[in-house]
């Protein structure tokens, strides 16, 4: 078996220079959390912030999470959501995010049963609220209600940002922010809210990528965030599919599809209505369609690539069934599926929903998508009571906005106050509200669109600036497009300077960074606001600090020095990118070649023992004594048959177990192993 321990890594870089656009949310207003103990996690984050030009400033770091399947609502308040809330605080971060986005290596659900005595005692009893678990991005997304342990997150109409009416009618859809304040859906939100601590503020949320069981590998999931951001105002011309079949699971929405199919025709979108048994149709996925753009479906198990369809870039699809997104578990399939075959997005249960349809997303999200909201915006804005459901995707993606154009003519080295323009053309038939002004991730102002904003550069450092400016359109929708420039501030003649490998550097290695600076010996390495190290003064001005490139994981890293000198002031080097590419190859052993041994004959020849393939495991007892046994590997049941298994061949609790296999990879790749348990643990791989 071939085990290769590297990944051939290609670099993202963002270039500034080149105008940007995002709907329903932008780089600016996201923040993706990192588990910081995860390599895959660096990995996947690291991807999306260059794919999407994420400020460094806005990749949110945190502990590992104690289990990375399912954890506790008090785990998720104190292990998730504190440190996250405390990130944004401590960083003047309040106002500018309206997106969650978790990385990989984080738990898809959480068990609210230690919540339970917020509900009444029939409802404790009551079959609708077990198993008790909520997902990751639905609390996420009711935090307030969550962190205050109100009973309402569990309701069925706990989101106050869906799109339909007391009567069932779809409202247009809408932009989202945190700032808002979302009431009935027939009314405005309130900006600035009247009440600023009202619980119906949220955040969009969702899991770039889930990479444990059942899920998706990190190549896969680099493949559709990548296809999603080059989908962006492209206006695919593919067509929506909703599925029709006996099944409860489809029959819980078909009742949306008429008005579904009527809206989204208004809106110049070819959909279809795909019936089991009529024109070689099965009604679990399209059958030979090329271009498919959305897929609303109900049904426990399909087979996509049976299906012989294909996503366009962009595209979204999902299935109401109880265990499309429990990965450690059930025979369904799960929305990786989707993922794996390029959507750029679906979502599924993580606990049986007992086809409750405010469970699910309504079929109305793709009208919302086809009118320019993002990924994010077009769930969230169509499910009723999302504690359950995870999102999985880009939340950025939104291939059906339109953008305006937006110039920045700006000098390279800026000193005092500078008024700065930019040259904005709207989009056709649209307008732009207001100009935003960004600074380092922060924002530092609004102008009309005609206006020049006046650039105070003394009261920020000497040195290099991330500068951009966000066209907002007017309208419902709210799209935001963006252009950035890094520009100098030289308002003293003190300056530092730094210097990086110019060629990827290995992860987990020491990778060393050097520059001069005259008069201070403060020196510290940053990434966004994480302190990577104080660097160490080399002769009269040299600086340099040497550090383990898993700090920064995988992929490219925005980095940059900073200098404080005793009076206060403070200057900060030029941007250095760091790339950081797979970890060095490691040489197989050399075995020693056994001699020949001389052929015997069939004849002779006893008949040998039929040789078990799978995991073989090692259990040693109290005694001290080992007992061996092989158990072939069969993905979310293995747990239950290993512990059967492990009682035949151990009395009591073993002192300790050995587990061992092989896998094999067919391709270079990075490829994520894990194991969950508890007590000490030692991997070896090779």
């Amino acid at each position: 078996m071939r085990i290769p321990l590297v990944v051939i890594a290609t670099a993202l870089l963002l270039i500034l220079g080149a105008p940007h656009a995002e709907a329903g949310g932008g780089p600016e207003t996201t923040l993706i959390v990192v588990n910081e103990d995860s390599p895959t996690s660096w990995r996947i984050a690291n991807t999306y912030a260059q794919l999407r030009g994420i400020p460094a400033t806005n990749i949110c770091p945190i502990p590992a999470p104690p289990n990375l399947v399912v954890i506790t609502v008090d785990q998720f308040r104190e292990r998730i959501w504190k440190p996250i809330e405390a990130y944004i605080a401590k960083h003047g971060l309040a106002d500018e995010i309206d997106t969650i986005a978790y990385s990989a290596d984080f738990p898809y659900g959480v068990d609210y049963r230690g919540d339970f005595k917020l509900l009444p005692k029939e409802s404790q009893r009551d079959k609708l609220n077990w198993p008790p678990i909520g997902s990751l991005t639905g609390l996420t997304y009711l935090h307030r209600h969550v962190k205050a342990k109100s009973r309402e997150y569990l309701a069925l109409n706990a989101n106050q940002y869906l799109r339909v009416d007391q009567d069932g009618e779809m409202m247009p859809g809408h932009g989202f922010r945190h700032a808002y304040a979302w009431s009935a859906a027939t009314q405005e939100p309130e900006s600035p809210p009247e009440d600023p601590d009202t619980p119906d503020r949220y955040y969009l949320s969702t899991m770039l990528g889930f990479t444990g069981i059942q899920g998706n590998t990190v190549a896969e999931i680099e493949r559709y965030l990548a296809a999603a951001v080059r989908a962006d105002g492209s206006a695919p011309d593919g067509t929506v599919y909703l599925m029709v079949n006996k099944d409860v699971r489809a029959r819980t929405r078909m009742p949306q599809f008429a008005d579904t199919k009527e809206a989204l025709e208004r809106l110049g979108a070819k959909v279809e209505i795909l019936e089991a048994g009529k024109d070689g149709q099965d009604g679990k996925c399209p059958v030979d369609k090329g271009d498919v753009m959305g897929c609303v479906a109900g049904i426990a198990g399909f087979n996509w690539t049976k299906s012989q369809s294909s996503f366009l870039p962009g595209a979204i699809a999902e299935h109401l069934t109880s265990f499309g997104a429990r990965f450690d578990g059930s025979g369904q399939t799960k929305i990786s599926e989707y993922l794996r075959a390029g959507a750029a997005g679906s979502s599924g249960a993580v606990a049986e929903p007992y086809a409750l349809w405010q469970k699910f997303p309504l079929a109305t999200l793709h009208v919302h998508y086809r009118e320019g909201c993002s990924l994010a915006e077009s769930f969230f804005q169509t499910v009723a009571g999302p504690y359950q459901l995870l999102v999985v995707g880009d939340p950025l993606a939104r291939p059906y906005a339109t953008f305006a154009n937006v110039e920045l003519d700006v000098a390279k080295k800026l000193k005092g106050t500078v008024p700065l323009k930019a040259v904005v053309k709207p989009a056709e038939g649209k307008a732009v509200r207001v100009l935003e002004w960004w600074l380092d991730g922060q924002r530092i102002g609004e102008t009309k669109p005609d206006e020049a904003f006046e650039l105070d550069t003394t009261k920020h450092a000497d040195g290099e600036h991330d500068l951009r400016v966000v066209a907002v359109e007017a309208g419902p929708i709210e799209t935001r497009s963006w252009m950035g420039e890094r520009v100098a501030f030289a308002n003293g003649s003190t300056s530092i300077t730094i210097k990086a490998p110019k060629k990827p550097t290995p992860w987990g290695t020491t990778l060393k960074l050097t520059g001069k600076i005259k008069g201070t010996k403060d020196v510290v390495v940053l990434a966004g606001h994480r302190e990577l190290g104080k660097a160490k003064r080399v002769g009269s001005s040299l600086w340099k600090l040497e550090f383990d490139t898993a700090l920064l994981g995988e992929g490219t890293t925005t980095v940059q020095a900073r200098a404080t000198f005793k009076d206060g002031r403070v200057v900060v080097s030029p941007f250095a990118d760091i790339v950081v590419g797979p970890p060095e190859t490691a040489e197989p052993k050399k075995t020693r070649r056994k001699p020949k041994k001389k052929k015997k004959s069939k004849k002779d020849a006893p008949k040998a023992a039929a040789k078990k393939s799978g995991l073989r495991i090692v259990a040693t007892d109290a005694k001290g004594k080992e007992h061996t046994f092989v158990m072939p590997i069969v993905g979310h049941r293995g747990k239950q048959r290993f512990l059967t298994e492990l009682r035949k061949k151990v009395k009591g609790n073993p002192k300790a177990i050995r587990l061992e296999g092989e896998f094999e990879v067919k391709e270079d790749g990075v490829y994520r192993f894990a194991l969950n348990a508890g007590g000490a643990l030692t991997i070896t791989v090779g």
